[in-house]
């Protein structure tokens, strides 16, 4: 049967419908339908409130009567109300009336909390739960959040110690509820008494306890410190696992068991470790290293045949080889340490080095990417700080000692990274005009046609040679474990600056500035353009051809804009320990155990280069000479850089066949850093034998930059005004009983993006001696480079207003002759030397420093001080922990007859003579001490650890020395003594306190004597 038709309305009893039902709509919901009416409104109404008084609730809404109100406005105080928490729904309406439109807001309100109890909390107060849950009278009432804060509070407790501590939810976990009422059971609160190990007979218990994340009770009694988090077992397992390890016993197996007291209050944690035994290497060899013989990279292994093995030196020893092969720029040379358990001879392993050696490459761009909330800090001193420059090889040190320097500048971020690009020589083209960013309005094009992105727009994707890897193979490759893996990993994506901000700091920065001209080969913008570019990543089971070699000469001009390529790290997995997974005599490299087999280094993604140019261009004066290599023309060096091997810096031709018999290759390193605070104040205080107390305050700027004045109160506010260049500005009050200090100095270690440093200050200087008092006003201008990484060289001037007064009486007519004003003026230099492991307490190394200073004007005279320190190192235990240190260290100074009273030598103290009070060691005249003109002292000192976790180091020591008025030994001093260094970097920084006995042994009866010697200082 078919369906009747449908039979068809009107389209006008439609309309006359509508029109019927409108008219009958009331008047107030029209208007809430239509919009906020264009009149001023006559009330604010609040309807639908059961408990909260309505007077409150327009507390919380800004809109008033007598004024029209906007759409924007409503929603803003119906945000407002809900932001309350007192209401699940708000609505409005504009309501007509006789007196005209009023705004009603129509709510329905939440469930409130009338009460909230806390049961069985002893240990805790109900205002510390309070904080923690959130929950009080008034506050919404949700079942969901009281679950939730009963188990927030029962967290609270565990967190807090108490592991047993249970929390129920008595009353509020029905919706008719609402008072809340938590019964808590807080059980006491464990601690853990003792940690011990059984069975551990090669290393006592106080050295396998220092990495332990397991703490105990301070002294194993006092409930203080030493809160149980069971977490910490587990971990502490595998860190004992692993110390054994890395010192060759292989076979180790460690397990943690954990004990109750009856109380339940005290945890006891016992490690059971059955050591086996300890690997020793049988034989090292090499393999695959072509370019360097074995004799160079096992000159002097730390690890021989014969030793125990000690993950320590085997890593000491790839390190060296690799930096023999970074020296040669050979930056993606792997080597991978590959150990053989023999199974006929058990405790012995055969360790090859496995070299797979890269060509030699050169660093083409240094990109660099400031990012920041006001970033303003140029990118030439990043440039500047970095220890390498285009035209360099890659060498992978100090590639790494770039990332160390800009991470420890104070300027920016410890999260800064330097990675390095690999650039693709198998393509060349020529980059146009066009594919510059900011040199033309059209975008390049992408992939997939024509962008309008803007500036930000990718170029087209490289293409790529991509095959399979062999049968069998995984296809995974990992980075070499050093150094590449300390490089951090260039991510694909770039994050610029701020648009405002990069308009800014492109009007402060030269590259900038010189990027906004039309691109030429006088002006080539690839030196200012940061690689911002995606690429495709390479699929898994791919690998690269290596391409064709096309004959090319580096660019040195900065960076292009082409794909960035990215190096893929590896994660070690646990099996490996300072080496890859071993692989056990018999078995073929083709079909590796389960537990074997290694998998080579880095997937490589190429780059397109930008065009090819040499260093010998025209001079672009808005580079630093660092990037160009001069501006002196080919063949002609600057007098501010060190000679190139290569003919000159940074040139872009050889003057002498590579060493080499494959093609070079090129690099891009790339430059990431974020800005860091720069401004501190500092507030500290200082007490030591020799200057009393004094206190300090200092206010301190790292980036400061003297010639970027403010051209609005934008610039003051936001903190870019002064800033941006690396200048050190430092003002210092340094009030004392003894001495006070007042200093402001200024100092640009890259003085107009050279190698030199320059520095002025200005300083007021009082102190007062038993013999006179002294005050003296003064400037002093400094200038300085750093030769290579040991050398360095300064030069001085200073001239100061000193004035002595007070003097002793009778006064020595030495002393009379200085007494009131006197003008000093001195030129000088000083040559330094410094291979020391570390600037504070040094293990090994070499400290020297030669100085020469020329007094003019009314003090003419010349001076010659020099001082040295050698430190060796005795002793230590397996893992380079628990030094023992030898030292010996001298200095001598010689001037001549015309140098003043107030600079001459004097001897004592803890920094000179221990043993003898501050400045108690010199010639006399009329019984005053007067100094002298020839000072020599040295000092012989052995340092060993006392606790296991050098927090406290003993010192035994030798000083000796004399001050005469003429080069002579006569009324030699010796001393002999015993101290402590106490190492809390937490409470007073880097530096040890002192603590130092010392008896004089021999010298004249005239000296004055001291017993005991300290130096404590803290600064925050």
């Amino acid at each position: 049967m078919s369906p009747s038709p449908r039979r068809r309305v009107p389209a006008t009893l439609l309309v006359c419908l509508a029109l019927a039902t409108l008219a009958l709509l009331p008047v107030g919901l029209l208007q809430a339908q239509s919009g906020t009416p264009d009149r001023p409104i006559v009330a604010v109404r609040v309807e639908g409130n059961e408990t909260i008084p309505a007077a409150v609730i327009l507390q919380k809404i800004s809109i008033k009567s007598g004024r029209v109100v906007s759409n924007h406005e409503v929603l803003d105080d119906i945000r407002s109300l809900y932001e309350t928490k007192w209401f699940s729904r708000v609505k409005r309406e504009f309501r007509e009336t006789d007196a005209g439109i009023e705004l009603v807001f129509l709510v329905k309100e939440l469930p409130q909390v009338a009460s909230v109890t806390y049961q069985g909390n002893d240990k805790k107060s109900d205002e510390q739960l309070s904080r923690v849950t959130g929950l009080e009278p008034g506050s919404p009432y949700r079942v969901m959040f009281n679950r939730d804060a009963a188990e927030q509070l029962r967290r609270y407790y565990i967190d807090e110690g108490f592991r047993h501590a249970k929390v129920t939810l008595v009353r509020g976990d029905a919706e008719s509820d609402r008072d809340v009422v938590f019964q808590i059971e807080e059980g006491p609160k464990v601690r853990v008494a003792k940690v011990s190990f059984e069975g551990n007979k090669d290393f006592s218990d106080a050295v396998l306890k220092r990495g332990l994340e397991t703490k105990t009770k301070l002294l194993g009694m006092v409930p203080l410190f030493g809160l149980f988090d069971p977490t910490t077992v587990p971990r502490d397992e595998a860190a004992i696992t692993d110390y054994y390890r890395d010192l060759g016993y292989f076979d180790v197996k460690v397990a943690a068991e954990v004990a109750e007291s009856e109380d339940r209050s005290e945890i006891y944690v016992t490690f059971n470790v059955e050591e086996g035994q300890r690997y020793r290497v049988r034989n090292v060899s090499l393999e695959g290293n072509e370019k360097l013989a074995d004799a160079a990279l096992m000159s002097d292994p730390s690890l021989r045949p014969g030793d125990f093995y000690n993950a320590r030196f085997l890593q000491k020893d790839r390190a060296e080889m690799e930096k023999l092969y970074g020296e040669q720029g050979r930056l993606f040379t792997k080597i991978l340490p590959v150990p053989e358990f023999l199974e006929e001879e058990p405790g012995v392993i055969d360790l090859t080095y496995q070299i797979q050696e890269d060509k030699v490459r050169y660093i083409r761009h240094i990109n660099v990417e400031i990012v920041g909330d006001h970033p303003h800090t140029q990118r030439n001193l990043a440039l500047n700080i970095v220890p390498f420059a285009p035209g360099d090889r890659a060498d992978p040190a100090m590639i790494r000692k770039g990332q160390d320097r800009v991470r420890g500048s104070s300027v920016f971020g410890t999260d800064a990274s330097v990675s390095v690009t690999p650039v693709d020589e198998s393509e060349n083209p020529v980059r146009q005009a066009s594919d510059i960013r900011g040199q033309s309005p059209d975008a390049p094009p992408s992939a997939a046609g024509p962008s309008d992105a803007g500036p930000s727009a990718s170029l087209a994707p490289a293409t790529y040679r991509r095959v399979l890897p062999p049968t069998g193979g995984s296809g995974v490759m990992q980075a070499r474990p050093a150094p590449l893996s300390e490089l951090p990993v260039r991510a694909a994506s770039y994050h610029g600056n701020a648009p405002g901000d990069a308009v800014r700091n492109a009007d402060r920065d030269p590259l900038t500035r010189a990027a906004r001209r039309p691109a030429s080969p006088e002006n080539d913008p690839s030196d200012w353009v940061a690689a911002n570019l995606f690429h495709p990543p390479v699929p898994l089971g791919e690998t690269l051809l290596p391409p064709a070699w096309v004959p090319t000469i580096p660019t040195f001009d900065g960076p292009s804009e082409s794909p960035i390529a990215q190096i893929t790290p590896s994660v070690k997995s646990p099996e490996e320990n300072g080496f890859i997974t071993p692989t056990y005599r018999a078995q073929s490299p083709d079909s590796p155990s389960a537990g074997g087999g290694w998998e080579p280094g880095p997937v490589v993604q190429p780059v397109t280069p930008g065009p090819v140019v040499t260093a010998e261009g025209e001079y672009n004066p808005f580079r630093t000479i660092q990037q160009t290599g001069g501006e002196y023309g080919p063949g002609v060096s600057s007098p501010l850089l060190p000679q190139s091997p290569n003919g000159g810096p940074f040139q872009g031709t050889f003057n002498e066949p590579p060493p080499f018999q494959e093609p070079p290759g090129f690099v891009d390193i790339d430059v990431r850093a974020r800005e860091e605070r720069t401004g501190r104040f500092m507030v500290g205080a200082a007490v030591n034998s020799s200057s009393g107390l004094v206190g300090q305050v200092t206010l301190q700027e790292d980036n400061f930059d003297i010639w970027n004045f403010p051209r609005s109160f934008q610039e003051l506010r936001n903190g870019t005004a002064f800033r941006g260049r690396g200048q050190r500005l430092r003002i210092e009050a340094v009030p004392g009983a003894e001495v006070s200090r007042y200093l402001i100095s200024l100092t640009d270690p890259y003085f107009l993006d050279s190698l030199y440093s320059v520095g002025v200050s200005g300083f007021y200087y009082s102190r007062y001696y038993d013999e006179w008092d002294e005050q003296r006003l003064g400037g002093r201008l400094t200038v300085g480079r750093q030769l290579t990484p040991f050398w360095s060289i300064v030069g001085s001037s200073r001239l100061e207003d000193v004035k002595i007064f007070n003097p002793t009486f009778p006064t020595p007519p030495k002393l009379a002759e200085s007494v009131g004003d006197n003008t000093l003026f001195t030129v000088g230099a000083s040559l330094k030397y410094d291979s020391r492991n570390r600037a504070i307490l040094p293990s090994e190394g070499t400290f020297a420093e030669f100085g020469y200073t020329q007094g003019l004007g009314d003090f003419v005279y010349p001076r010659f001080d020099a001082e040295a320190a050698q430190y060796w190192l005795l002793n230590e235990r397996p893992d380079g922990t628990g030094q023992h240190v030898l030292s010996l260290n001298g200095a001598v100074g010689l001037a001549g007859d015309d140098m003043p009273i107030f600079e001459n030598y004097y001897l004592g103290g803890f920094q000179t003579l221990r043993g003898f009070d501050f400045r108690g060691v010199s010639p006399l005249q009329n019984g005053v001490r007067v100094g002298g003109r020839f000072s020599t002292y040295g000092s012989l000192q052995y340092r060993f650890p006392i606790l296991v976790n050098d927090a406290l180091q003993g010192v035994v020591f030798s000083d000796f020395g004399t001050v005469n008025d003429s080069v002579s030994l006569d009324d030699f001093r010796a001393s002999v003594g015993a101290g402590i260094r106490v190492s809390l970097p937490q409470a007073f920084g880097p530096a040890p306190l002192a603590f130092d006995f010392a008896v004089p042994v021999a010298g004249p009866d005239f000296d004055d004597e001291q017993l005991f010697s300290f130096n404590i200082g803290m600064t925050r």
